[in-house]
């Protein structure tokens, strides 16, 4: 929507030309499209991103997006709780904890990612967790999009403390992350510099 208005700028800008507003309208055009390419920045695919092949895959709707790391999807007929594997996002539906800082911003990052979805999954070494919820690595099926991996590359949440099959690449992501300052190593800078 925002490509198509740059465009309708350029498309009045070349008939206005002789009326002096040349420059307004290029001038707008230009500042539309740097919003766009930010926009794109900031929730297009990183180069995080893993190749994986999903064509014999079952694909699962995503029915609910609880919190930034856990989804509920439709499995084989009934409605699943799946705790994406190797990141953690600060908690904002916990029972007994509080909303933690930054937390409202991960569970919206994936919201946006994942609302109105299906997802491929790749399970871990165990498939479920204490709370009985599926482990699982999850790909958004319309673009093999990494979740789990894009999470911790954008900040929005930490790699958790076990080894699993894409350690390595979680943590050069977290480290990019973190010299990079975005989310929440930026909310966590603060609080270390608030501390002193």
């Amino acid at each position: 929507m925002l490509l198509a208005l740059a465009n309708v700028l350029t498309h009045h800008a070349e008939h206005d030309a002789d009326s002096g507003v040349l420059k307004r309208y290029a001038d707008a055009e230009l500042g539309w499209r740097n919003f766009v390419v930010s926009v794109k920045k900031r929730f297009l695919p990183s180069k995080g991103s893993i190749a994986e092949n999903f064509s014999r895959d079952t694909t699962y709707p995503v029915v609910k997006v609880v919190d930034g790391d856990t989804i509920k999807i439709e499995y084989e007929g009934r409605v699943e709780s799946v705790r994406l594997i190797g990141v953690d996002t600060p908690e904002t539906v916990h029972p007994t904890k509080p909303v933690e800082p930054y937390g409202p911003a991960a569970s919206a990052f994936t919201t946006n990612l994942l609302a109105g979805e299906s997802v491929y999954l790749r399970f871990g070494e165990e498939r479920r967790d204490g709370y009985g919820r599926m482990l699982a690595y999850v790909f958004r099926a319309s673009d093999c999009f990494f979740v789990n991996l894009e999470l911790v590359c954008r900040g929005y949440g930490r790699i958790t403390l076990f080894e699993h099959k894409y350690t390595e690449r979680f943590q050069r992501c977290q480290d990019q992350a973190q010299e990079d300052r975005k989310g929440l190593w930026l909310q966590e800078l603060g609080n270390a510099a608030a501390s002193h």
